[in-house]
């Protein structure tokens, strides 16, 4: 689900926004295990200046 989000953006939610709509969709997970799951995923949004 983690993957299916993160590419449905075009790969730019970073961890936090990831969790928001896991947890708007009923996921009870805490946003750390998602930012360690897209780290181990090799997932990382984009970075705008």
């Amino acid at each position: 689900m983690i993957r299916k989000i993160f590419e449905g953006s075009g790969g730019t939610y970073g961890s936090p926004k990831v969790w928001l709509l896991l947890v708007r969709a009923g996921w009870r997970v805490s946003v750390n295990t998602v930012a360690r799951l897209m780290a181990e995923l090799g997932l990382a949004g984009r970075k705008f200046c």
